[in-house]
């Protein structure tokens, strides 16, 4: 009877945790609608958390005043370059005049395919 319930305690939790894993970004919403992303596989859920939360990077002196949740992977994503990190103004994606000295520091496309299709390759 023990074996019984400590079983199902353990796909509880498993369950449990494998749903926080593939939870999406809350700011995914703004670019997909709920039902899309009920349909998404969690390849594409994890890769579009990647684009979100790791296609950037935030420099040290930032990390302190920068709230990488007020970064928008998906709109700075039309400023990287091909093969080079690029250093983009934060303020920049705001579409609003430059206010501040504030940065993120792009990945290149080439990085971020990368990354893209690394997340697909274990997650099929």
């Amino acid at each position: 009877m023990k074996h019984i319930f400590a079983f199902i305690f353990l796909i509880i939790c498993t369950l449990s945790y494998s749903q926080e894993k593939t939870q999406i970004d809350k700011r995914a919403l703004n670019y997909y609608s709920e039902q899309e992303i009920k349909e998404m596989p969690v390849s594409k859920i994890l890769q579009t958390n990647y684009l979100f939360r790791d296609s950037y990077i935030i420099p040290d002196e930032f990390k302190q005043s920068l709230n990488s949740e007020n970064v928008d992977g998906f709109k700075l994503g039309a400023f990287r370059k091909e093969k080079e990190r690029v250093k983009i103004n934060i303020d920049i994606e705001k579409e609003e005049k430059i206010t501040s000295n504030k940065y993120v520091i792009l990945l290149s496309y080439e990085e971020v395919d990368k990354a893209l299709n690394e997340i697909k390759a274990k997650n099929q």
